[in-house]
């Protein structure tokens, strides 16, 4: 059967982004949506009456092969590296924020007592590369599509680990007000009837 394209999702379609900044180098994400439910029953019954939901929470991780923003300004120095030629591909399209160093997601607010209250949540949003030779890409000039968008995100952890002969990588965890998964959102927009 010659000819099969790929049909599962995989890691490597996947592009992270943080507000409109792609994230480079995220070697896993993983969340979970955590519902509270509670069992009502009464007097007179040996069962429960129902299960009812109370209280939700959406929480994940994430872990960062960290990367020093100081590499774009070295290779300007760099014979024939103008124009980020001297860059792994993966860093040439990524942009400097001028409040973290690379592709950390700490900045001066985040775990700093004095600004705690001056911090702000931040939306993850995970996209689906799309195949050059699909025609709703190439019609629409888009090559990706919106898959997952964890909601106002606060940090809740941090760590930094490296041993000899690794790399830096940064594990993150976070909260999240919701977890939207847009593939399951457009579905129902077409199979709910429109309420009056």
């Amino acid at each position: 059967m010659a000819g099969l394209l790929p049909s599962f999702l995989s890691s490597a379609q996947l592009e992270i982004r943080i507000g409109s900044t792609v994230l480079a180098y995220a070697q896993n994400i993983a969340w979970t949506d955590d519902m509270t439910n509670t069992a009502v029953g009464g007097i007179g019954s040996y069962s429960n009456h129902a299960l009812e939901p109370v209280a939700y929470m959406g929480r994940g991780s994430m872990a960062i092969t960290h990367y020093s923003s100081k590499i774009f300004k070295g290779v300007a120095a760099i014979p024939g590296g103008a124009g980020g030629a001297a860059l792994p591909e993966n860093l040439r399209g990524t942009a400097v924020q001028a409040d973290r160093d690379g592709n950390s997601l700490l900045t001066k607010e985040f775990f700093n007592p004095i600004q705690m209250l001056l911090s702000r949540t931040f939306d993850i949003n995970i996209y689906e590369r799309l195949l050059n030779t699909a025609k709703n890409a190439v019609a629409s000039g888009d090559t990706s599509r919106l898959i997952w968008t964890l909601k106002d995100c606060r940090m809740t952890n941090l760590s930094i680990q490296f041993t000899p002969g690794t790399l830096v990588t940064q594990n993150v965890s976070f909260l999240c007000m919701s977890t939207i998964n847009h593939t399951v959102e457009d579905s129902f927009k077409y199979a709910l009837p429109k309420l009056s």
